[in-house]
């Protein structure tokens, strides 16, 4: 197995990102937070512009919303004037970032008070050159499946800051525990995020970590870490990136050249989960009576860009491509505005056994065209053969389409109604070099449904004070299992829903949430399913 110099890629991340640690800072808010949530709906009623086709957007960003809608009170309900003022006390010292001058009580730390914005903070600290937050982390969801009670609760803390005019930084740790009978150790059929246990027996646990530092200018930002990186509104799942999979460690890279047109690339290092076995050696070691071996994984990599059309405030039209390569890194792949595919089949001389697996997917999203509704869509593409597209005794495209509505207010305030359809053709994310699946893991990148599957989606959300909200939701799955060796048989490709283990999937679920204080959460689940197998 071939390993790149870490001194070349030193001097390749410092040639790409010292020239633009100049002017400011960006740290990425985590996409669970509901504040997203909020923003969407004040952008389908037409109150803002929010741009989120990828997430995690900077806590500057979501700011200059939140103090946007701060102007036009008028245009919000009491409850939204409500959870505005909750929000914007998550953001005090963005703030300060952009004020000329530090409140007189400024450069005190404060420990378990609130801070300069009046949110409850374990620590902050705020003066001109460094700025410092950190929070606890807790909640506990009981929630009944299968008819059983079980239970997760969560602790951790986190912390996020800026150094100067130069830097963001930010951190998030959560220890997870599970018990019940009823517990789902694997979640691999489900859209919670996968887990790699610490413990397997009795009840799990499961710990998660993400970290980001990352600094930003007029017209774009750029950062290095490890967090989810999203792509696409579908509330069900996401096609082409979701939070499935756990999170990955990345750089990052957002420019903003003008307002019509946006850029997003990003280079992913990911866990494939299989051993190399032409690097393994023994290490000399015995435990339980049996011999240890060093047993390295294979490397698998992850490079993404978009780009990213505002022909008007209400439309925004996403054109991106990813590629997912293994075995060894490719510094041709840091070159943010390369086209991928054409590059991969000069780097494996056009060998098929050498090449790596690309993608190409289009999003559409209008907010507010239909007043109050947020209509959008993505296509992702496989594998696509244009020349025999309608031909169907030759024809095998691998591709994937999402299209859904969301309206809020409709028919009353403080509801928000949601459909989505999805449908994955046959071998969507395969490919016959495990290494270069679609995964990352053992979860999938992009819809946990995975391939040969289409899905029904309706919920129905709604908010009765700050903080306290209920969302009901249903699901109708089609899926089959089918054997990766149909996957490269002669021409026509195999039907939709063609294999053995044909199932059929009806989910009935909801969940009751108060958010008490910023980050602490008592949350009630339940589901009930019921399959069919045909």
């Amino acid at each position: 197995m071939l390993l790149h110099p870490p001194s070349r890629l030193s001097i390749l991340l410092l040639f790409c990102f010292t020239p633009l640690l100049l002017v400011a800072q960006t740290v990425y808010e985590p996409t669970q937070r509901d504040v997203y949530n909020f923003l969407t709906r004040l952008s389908n009623k037409g109150i803002l512009v929010f741009n989120d086709q990828i997430r995690p957007v900077s806590r500057t960003y979501i700011e200059a919303l939140l103090t946007e809608a701060a102007t036009t009170p008028e245009k919000l309900s009491r409850l939204e004037q409500q959870e505005l003022a909750f929000f914007s006390r998550e953001y005090g010292h963005e703030r300060l970032l952009r004020s000329d001058s530090l409140p007189t009580d400024a450069g005190k730390g404060r420990f378990f008070k609130n801070d300069l914005a009046r949110r409850f903070r374990l620590y902050s600290y705020a003066d001109e050159t460094f700025k410092l937050q950190v929070n606890p982390i807790a909640g506990v969801a009981p929630n009944v499946r299968a008819g059983s009670l079980n239970y997760h609760q969560w602790v951790g803390a986190a912390f996020h800051g800026y150094l100067g005019k130069r830097v963001g930084f930010s951190f998030d740790f959560r220890e997870n525990y599970e018990k019940g009978p009823t517990i789902d150790r694997t979640k691999q059929f489900t859209p919670q995020t996968g887990a790699v246990l610490l413990t397997n027996q009795g009840p799990i646990s499961y710990a998660s970590v993400n970290a980001v530092v990352g600094t930003s200018w007029k017209w774009g930002s750029a950062a290095a870490g490890k967090d989810f990186i999203e792509w696409g509104y579908g509330e069900s799942g996401k096609l082409v990136l979701s939070r499935k999979s756990p999170s990955f460690p990345f750089l990052r890279l957002d420019l903003t050249p003008v307002k019509w047109l946006r850029f997003n690339y990003f280079h992913a290092w990911l866990n494939s989960r299989l051993i190399d076995s032409a690097a393994t050696y023994p290490t000399g070691a015995v435990i339980n009576g049996l011999p240890r071996d060093r047993s390295p994984l294979r490397n698998k990599y992850l490079v993404s860009h978009t780009l990213t059309l505002l022909p008007s405030s209400r439309i925004s039209i996403s054109l991106g491509e990813s590629i997912v390569y293994s075995d060894r890194f490719q510094p041709a792949y840091l070159i943010p505005f390369l086209f991928f595919r054409p590059t991969d089949f000069d780097l494996s001389g056009g060998n098929n056994g050498a090449a790596s697996n690309s993608q190409l997917f289009f999003g559409l999203n209008t907010r507010n065209l239909i007043p109050k509704t947020q209509v959008y869509g993505t296509f992702f593409v496989d594998e696509l053969a244009l020349r025999t597209l309608t031909d169907p005794k030759r024809r095998r495209n691998q591709t994937a389409y999402q299209v859904g509505i969301s309206s809020v207010d409709v028919p009353f305030r403080h509801l928000t109604a949601t459909v989505e359809y999805t449908r994955l053709a046959p071998f969507v994310y395969d490919n016959f070099i495990p290494a270069q699946v679609y995964q990352h893991n053992g979860y999938a990148l992009g819809h946990w449904m995975g391939s040969n599957a289409d899905q029904w989606y309706a919920a129905l959300n709604y908010r009765f004070l700050r903080g306290l909200q209920t969302k009901i939701y249903g699901m109708s799955i089609r899926k089959a299992d089918i054997a990766p060796s149909y996957q490269y048989t002669p021409r026509p490709a195999p039907p939709f829903l063609f294999g053995d283990n044909r199932r059929n999937v009806t989910l009935f679920g909801g969940d009751l949430r108060y958010e008490i204080l910023h980050d602490f959460f008592v949350r009630l689940d339940w589901l009930v399913q019921r399959e069919s197998w045909l």
